[in-house]
């Protein structure tokens, strides 16, 4: 095993390296099979044009059970038919984000495709299932805890994050920030609800999992039935990046969201982005 850098920076490098390290050295078939007999279904969300991330996922996840949803690609749509149909809210979503941004292309086409995920699973009555995006990397850490995970997690859970970034640990230093934050909301000068200021960070529960937070990341999780139907409904139309609605709905507690400790997948491109790329920051 590998020794893991210090800093937040160089812990998630560490991260990224340690997953790529695990998956040339170790077959993961076992683990994966742990994840096949526990979800109903399992997603991996790409496009039709990234044939080699498809190429190497089947190396990657060769064991897992999962199906490639081909989602929206941001060369294939047109903003202003997506705006008449009533698919996506331009006003809106400038609205909630909290710097006041617009969406660009590529995060419009990613947020389609986690959109089109929660109605092929309410449209297909799935209980539970499972979600990646193509840029994921397993961690072997954590997969074989995956059945201790199991142990600890609440029936009335609906999300769960294998990977996540941002607000895992409050610091004093992030109580401060939490206050501040509450002030600049009552001004007018910051979209987050007083609710998800309070729920900024992720809150203890057991040996493997938190309550989460405010996080980024929707590169690997789990949902239930009626995580995806709240989901489905707060995206109808479109307002949110995908990231920022699994953040906005845990915070607030509109869903019963959970992280695990640690990890079980990591993303390639949030590392790596000279040699992966990121189709969600194309223009």
């Amino acid at each position: 095993m590998l020794k893991p850098f210090k800093g937040k920076r160089f812990g998630r490098i560490f991260e990224l390296f340690n997953a790529i390290y695990l998956y040339c050295m170790n077959d993961l078939t076992p683990f994966y099979e742990k994840l096949n007999n526990f979800f109903d279904h399992i997603y991996v969300m790409t496009i039709r044009r990234a044939t080699e991330r498809q190429e190497k996922l089947h190396k990657v996840l060769k064991g897992l059970n999962f199906n490639f949803l081909i989602g929206a690609d941001n060369k294939d749509f047109n903003v202003d038919e997506l705006v008449k149909k009533g698919v996506f809210d331009p006003v809106k979503a400038k609205e909630v984000h909290r710097y006041n941004k617009p969406f660009n292309m590529g995060m419009l086409g990613c947020t389609i495709t986690h959109r089109m995920v929660y109605e092929d699973v309410v449209k297909k009555g799935y209980k539970k299932v499972l979600i990646f995006e193509d840029d994921i990397l397993p961690s072997e850490d954590g997969l074989k805890l995956f059945p201790n995970i199991l142990k600890e997690l609440p029936a009335d859970w609906e999300m769960i994050y294998f990977d996540y970034n941002k607000n895992t640990e409050r610091t004093p230093a992030g109580f401060i920030k939490q206050k501040f934050y509450h002030v600049q909301k009552a001004f007018g000068g910051l979209n987050l609800t007083h609710k998800t200021i309070d729920n900024l960070y992720a809150r203890p529960y057991s040996n493997h999992l938190k309550i989460a937070g405010h996080h980024d990341f929707g590169s690997a999780y789990a949902l239930t039935q009626s995580a995806a139907q709240k989901l489905l409904q707060l995206q109808t139309p479109i307002a949110y990046w995908s990231d920022h609605l699994l953040a906005y709905a845990a915070s607030n507690r509109l869903v019963n969201a959970y992280l695990t400790v640690p990890k079980l997948f990591v993303q390639e491109s949030q590392f790596n982005k000279a040699v992966v790329g990121s189709y969600a920051e194309e223009a």
